[in-house]
């Protein structure tokens, strides 16, 4: 084979080469950018977020008590609606003060369709949002659940829905009384109630011949500890209803902040837990009471820690 047709055959597989590695590369590239996957939040080529959302502040509740729900959707949705599903004998109503509403008191929005009144997000603008304030009027019965769910039209005509939000009103609490075999039994004659304690661990439970507070709730008895100063629990009572209970325990005393309420049942008696800090103490411990209906006009009130014992001792109090 003389010189050129040599220099020809290699310049070919040059060539060849070359092409190969161009084809290559220009597929990997290809493979590396999915382009058929939009990025979180960003608008599909219809402009339209691929799904609404809704963002409850939380999702436990006492009755009585205002939940805010954050609702988003595309700038381009040409509708969008919520519907609030309430389970039966439920009352709830708007109570943000973004604009007044009439008539007073606010019409019951449970199981109705309610229009969104859209916000531009920033700084997404391709984004809208609706923060509306709910409230549910107070109801005694545990474990209700209301559901929101909010539908988008798009401008091709489509309908889409955002995921449910569940929200559980007045949660009923279980407080296990197992582990107390073998505890002794203190009765409180005089106030109506008995439970029992862990011997080795808490000290006999003392009987208070301390008179009214001047508030309204009578100091009833006290558990101390075998070992140490302090009160293990103390236990109060009160004439009256729950809720006048808690504002009486709490009254004048600046340097108490309520962190959570919640209801609960103690062997089938109405209650509420509240949990609450000293302003003024930062490393104080979260502070706990029980206010335990016990009665038609009569409240008990158990105020001890958050440790698990003081839970059962409650526990197994009988009226």
């Amino acid at each position: 084979m003389n010189q050129k047709g040599f220099a020809n055959i290699v310049l070919v597989v040059v060539i060849v080469l070359i092409a190969g590695m161009v084809g290559y590369f220009a597929f990997v590239k290809k493979s590396a950018s999915p382009t058929n996957i939009p990025p979180q939040n960003s608008i599909a080529n219809n402009g339209v977020a691929s799904k609404p959302f809704i963002s409850p502040s939380q999702k436990i509740i006492d009755s009585n008590k205002e939940i805010e729900f954050t609702f988003s959707a595309s700038k381009e949705a040409i509708q969008s609606k919520v519907y609030l599903s309430c389970e039966s004998g439920m009352v709830a109503y708007f109570s943000d003060n973004i604009t007044p509403r009439t008539p007073t008191p606010y019409p019951n929005i449970c199981n109705t369709w309610q229009e969104n009144r859209w916000d531009t997000v920033q700084p997404d603008p391709n984004l809208v949002r609706d923060i509306r304030d709910i409230k549910f009027r107070n109801d005694s019965t545990q474990g209700k659940v209301a559901t929101l769910q909010m539908t988008v039209t798009t401008p091709n005509g489509a309908a889409v829905k955002s995921d449910l939000a569940r929200i559980t009103i007045n949660p009923a609490l279980t407080i296990s009384s197992s582990g107390t075999v073998g505890w002794k039994k203190f009765t409180h004659s005089r106030d109506g109630y008995s439970l029992k304690y862990p011997s080795d661990k808490v000290g006999e439970p003392q009987i208070s011949s301390a008179g009214d507070s001047g508030s309204g709730w009578i100091w009833s008895a006290q558990i101390g500890y075998p070992d140490r100063l302090g009160a293990f629990a103390d236990f109060f009572t009160f004439n009256g209803l729950i809720d006048g209970s808690i504002d009486a325990y709490y009254k004048g005393n600046s340097r108490i902040q309520i962190t959570s309420t919640q209801s609960t049942t103690v062997n089938g008696k109405q209650a509420k837990i509240v949990l609450w800090r000293d302003i003024n103490n930062s490393q104080s411990p979260v502070g706990k009471q029980y206010f335990i209906q016990y009665s038609s006009n009569k409240v008990l009130i158990v105020s001890g820690s958050t440790e698990a014992l003081f839970d059962q001792v409650v526990s197994t109090l009988q009226f």
